[in-house]
């Protein structure tokens, strides 16, 4: 008996190391891709291609930021944005949310500001020029940008670059795709 749970213990662990194994090669294999965003795998696993101490951004992250810009410069008649744009605009949200703030924006001024400000009430028409619900479009696009307004006058900063550069002088922030880099200096991704 003794025998045979070492061999289902050493075939177990076998097994195992195998899948860790596999799963790394697929994201070295996501890390290396020329176009991290059109490899295959990246839409079964949030891998992670960027993070801080704060956290990560995975490449369904990238992915759902990416095709919401695609389709709000579809709606808007303006070029399609790059992947590394996107990456860059994540990044940035990144700090933003992570940055302290003496006086919190809510979801509940987001809508408030979409409503009254923006005038979108239709859900449909958002949907159509983003891609995204009326929640989605309040919590990621609205509630951001609230932020970055906040913060731009809590640090008495004139634009969002200044703020951005700001804030990532004081976050470290590592790219893990192997042919870009984060440039704290210009607050985005660069191709190394």
């Amino acid at each position: 008996m003794r025998r045979s749970a070492r061999r289902v213990v050493l075939g177990l662990a076998v097994v195992i190391l195998l899948l860790v194994v596999l799963m790394l090669a697929l994201w070295g294999w996501v890390l290396s891709s020329h176009e991290t965003l059109n490899n295959p795998v990246v839409s079964y696993v949030g891998w992670p291609v960027a993070c801080s101490v704060r956290g990560c951004i995975t490449t369904k992250t990238w992915q759902s930021h990416y095709r919401t810009r695609q389709a709000f410069a579809k709606a808007v008649e303006q070029e399609a944005p790059q992947p590394v744009a996107a990456l860059t605009t994540l990044l940035r949200q990144h700090l933003v949310e992570h940055a302290f703030l003496r006086t919190p924006v809510t979801v509940r001024e987001a809508a408030r500001y979409r409503e009254e400000i923006l005038g979108a009430r239709d859900e449909n028409q958002v949907l159509l020029a983003s891609g995204l619900t009326i929640e989605e479009y309040d919590q990621l696009v609205i509630l951001p940008l609230l932020q970055q307004e906040a913060l731009k006058q809590q640090n008495s900063v004139e634009s969002s670059q200044e703020l951005y550069q700001q804030l990532a002088a004081d976050r470290s922030i590592v790219v893990l795709p192997w042919r870009l880099r984060w440039d704290s200096e210009r607050a985005e991704v660069v191709p190394r």
